[in-house]
């Protein structure tokens, strides 16, 4: 067994036992800025002491230590004595053999795993900061501030995303959303996601680490609440949030915090809840003493076989790694490029992004529900991804000349406006292609290109998906 995997294993039973002390014993304690630092250095302690070297020093003479000298002789040979007394040495190759078999296919598995917990979560991360770069943005007292096209409110890291919801609510309202999602920024909540998500992917094959992710995330809300409800109507802060449960709307795939987060009823049961006394923590150095002296026991457990581990299997196993992680990266960038939209223009500029507008022609405020790019009559139009032609056809008013395509995973996308449609209904194109020209047909008051996409019949915000 490899050092790696020892260690793994070892860092793992001091995540659960980090876990499940939490869960037991603190978890229904109000001291939420002391629960916070209790996870994050515990957890990092968990990390740190398999790597600690502690020995006990045995004594010659000692029944652990004959013990250790009886396993020591048995694990080069082992004997088997004939019907005349006659002693034969066997070879221990063909027990090396079956060892070399099963360490391979163990870390076959464990990169296997990897892989695949390693792609979706990275790819949430990836999406996060695409949407911060492309964001429009303004700075003030130490934060990122962003007027969101989304429902709801939300923050990551120092950004704020301002939602729709704050037009219809009060301004003390509107006060205790922002102050909520300004706790989450200036503490570095988004800091300990990524931290998490780290240990989700090395540690992948532990099941807690998805309790301990969302136990982590359900402290930064009651984090965020207790800053704000200690300065506001504790009854009134509850029945905002109570206002606003139905309005989760926010489906981003990637990690974020949002005040109308779920479990509200918790929520509200920890920010009404008498304060608790921190007796508990005197725990925490017991928990120090049993991580430490059950390191030096797995140390001390499995030295005389890491001594005695001759087979490398690092070399072995790089040809069949070097190939599967080619594999993976492929299987990556695949998946990236079948999920994701490009402009359907070569030059990109909106004119009309999407969200609330003065209507161009009817002159009153109404919703934009998708993007208009700047395009000269006659700009060759690309498909945003691959897909087959729903509809390629001319309406009278509306869209115009508009064409419809239907792609993977209950996507379509709408081009609209058009001078000139170059497929037909029914055609399949791939992602590039040029399937019509831009124009100012239907209600139009200028040459551009309408866009559109829709996620199982819905519109949803382009932006979202285009990269």
């Amino acid at each position: 067994m490899s050092y790696f995997f020892i260690y793994l294993l070892k860092a793992s039973i001091g995540i659960s036992l980090v876990y499940i002390l939490y869960r037991f014993f603190l978890k229904q304690h109000t001291k939420f800025k002391a629960n916070r630092i209790f996870l994050l250095t515990f957890l990092c302690l968990a990390l740190i002491y398999p790597l600690l070297n502690f020995s006990l020093n045995l004594q010659p003479g000692t029944s652990l230590a004959e013990g250790y000298s009886f396993v020591e002789s048995l694990e080069d040979e082992w004997m088997v004595w004939k019907d005349e007394g006659e002693k034969t040495i066997i070879s221990s190759e063909a027990t090396q053999v079956s060892l070399w078999n099963l360490g391979l296919l163990v870390k076959f598995i464990y990169a296997l795993g990897l892989g695949i917990i390693a792609v979706p979560i990275l790819t949430s991360w990836k999406k996060l900061f695409q949407l911060i770069n492309r964001s429009k943005v303004s700075y003030q007292s130490g934060l990122f501030w962003v007027n969101s096209s989304e429902t709801q409110s939300f923050s990551a890291f120092n950004y704020i995303f301002i939602g729709q919801e704050l037009q219809e609510l009060n301004q003390e309202d509107q006060e205790r959303i922002i102050k909520h999602e300004e706790v989450h920024a200036r503490q570095g909540h988004s800091l300990d996601l990524l931290f998490l998500d780290a240990l989700h992917i090395i540690f992948w094959f532990l099941p807690l680490m998805s309790l301990l992710k969302r136990e982590m995330k359900d402290l930064h809300e009651y984090l965020a609440d207790a800053a704000v409800a200690h300065q506001e109507n504790k009854f009134a802060y509850s029945r905002l949030l109570l206002k606003l449960v139905h309005k989760d709307s926010t489906k981003h795939a990637f990690p974020l915090h949002s005040f109308a987060y779920s479990p509200i009823k918790h929520r509200i049961n920890m920010l009404l809840k008498t304060p608790t006394q921190s007796l508990r923590y005197l725990i925490l150095p017991s928990l120090m003493g049993i991580l430490l002296m059950f390191g030096s026991a797995c140390e001390l457990a499995l030295e005389p076989q890491m001594l005695e581990e001759k087979i490398d299997l690092e070399e072995q196993l790089q040809a069949s790694l070097d190939q599967y992680y080619l594999l993976l990266s492929d299987l990556s960038l695949q998946l990236e490029e079948e999920d994701g939209f490009i402009y359907p223009l070569d030059k990109v500029e909106i004119v009309s992004d999407w969200g609330q507008r003065i209507h161009p022609i009817q002159k009153v405020k109404k919703w934009h529900f998708g993007i208009d790019l700047r395009a000269e009559t006659g700009t060759p139009v690309k498909a945003s991804a691959s897909g087959t032609v729903v509809f390629a056809k001319m309406q009278k008013g509306g869209y115009g000349k508009h064409i419809r395509l239907k792609h993977a995973d209950g996507f379509e996308s709408m081009y609209a406006q058009l001078s000139d449609m170059k497929v037909k209904e029914g055609q399949t194109v791939k992602q590039g292609e040029v399937i019509g020209l831009s124009g100012n047909s239907g209600a139009s008051t200028g040459p551009h290109l309408h866009f559109e996409i829709l996620k199982d019949s819905k519109r949803v915000n382009p932006n979202t998906y285009l990269k």
